[in-house]
């Protein structure tokens, strides 16, 4: 059935491959409320090269420690590929040094992993068998701690969580680079999904965003002797611009609002209802069915997963 709406969603959005997906702002259909939505919820993230670069303009030490966490692995990976080309085996190479490129980038954090992800749409970019690769990157990593998402749950809320929810799982069910999901109960009984957003998110990738506009330069001269002729900062930017969106969970709820009108009577499809009560900028909850999001394997949670993925088709399309 997954496969049957993604098509319909495809199609109507003149999508050709599944690959092209990407977030949605809500801008679009939600301009007549906008007044309303920045009362409510504040403003939302906005990528901004220039603003991030004055943000950390005073921070010279703490941007220099992480720019050689960034800077020396990958200045000597592509070192590696240079040396490949100039003694004519870079080919011979190239699905060693895939799977090498494929787990630097997932070492390297949120932005990189997403970043991985990206990448892997882009043949215009990189080889195939480096594409091949970063598509097993997988978006997820180990937990924080519960304690503080309750915290971010609070803070975003502004009361106490018993206020809110009678149960409160201890673990999350899924561990993802952005934010983590955990089944709850309101204190009304309607049993829950709650996707918590990372604490300082925002600022770590706006940091890697930062220090890789800083290196394009670089990284260019790299990849000319490749003879890749890319335009780093251009696609650094509009990736900021995308990661940036997907930290905004009211247009990701905006969105699976906006997917129930206009497909939500199909036969078989059920869309969770956004609890907008619960719902911020980094909060969201979602109806879910009870056991709907099993403990035990990640790959399975379908309570934020599955509308995730069809509800970003339509997304897309709609960008577009």
């Amino acid at each position: 059935m997954l496969n049957k709406v993604l098509g319909h969603v495809l199609a109507d959005a003149g999508i050709g491959s599944w690959r092209r997906v990407s977030s949605f702002s809500c801008e679009r259909y939600a301009s007549s409320s906008a007044a309303t939505i920045l009362k409510l919820y504040g403003r939302a993230p906005r990528y901004d090269a220039e603003k991030i670069k004055n943000a950390f303009r005073e921070r010279k030490m703490f941007v220099l420690r992480r720019r050689l966490q960034i800077a020396v692995p990958l200045t000597m990976f592509i070192g590696r590929v240079v040396v490949d080309v100039q003694l004519g085996r870079e080919k011979e190479k190239r699905i060693q040094r895939a799977t090498e490129f494929m787990k630097l980038i997932a070492s390297l954090g949120p932005a990189f992993i997403k970043a991985g992800q990206a990448l892997s749409t882009r043949p215009d970019l990189l080889p195939q068998e480096y594409l091949t690769e970063l598509e097993k990157l997988q978006d997820r990593l180990p937990p924080f701690p519960t304690e503080l998402a309750l915290k971010q749950v609070e803070e975003a809320l502004e009361t106490n969580i018993e206020k809110v929810f009678s149960h409160f799982d201890a673990e999350p069910v899924a561990a993802a680079s952005i934010g983590q999901v955990y089944k709850a109960t309101l204190i009304t009984g309607e049993q829950v999904a709650v996707k918590v957003q990372r604490p300082r998110c925002q600022s770590i990738v706006a940091l890697d965003l930062h220090i890789l506009r800083e290196l394009s330069g670089f990284l260019n001269k790299l990849l000319a002797v490749l003879k890749r002729d890319v335009d780093l900062k251009a696609v650094i930017d509009e990736f900021g611009r995308l990661i940036y969106e997907e930290m905004d969970y009211v247009a990701e709820a905006l969105n699976a609002d906006k997917f129930q009108e206009l497909y939500g009577d199909m036969e078989g499809i059920k869309v969770p209802k956004v609890h907008w009560k619960y719902t911020r900028r980094k909060v969201y909850s979602v109806e879910t069915a009870k056991n709907n999001l099993p403990a035990d394997n990640v790959e399975t949670v379908t309570g934020l997963r599955q509308i995730d993925l069809i509800v970003n088709a339509f997304a897309a399309g709609a960008r577009s």
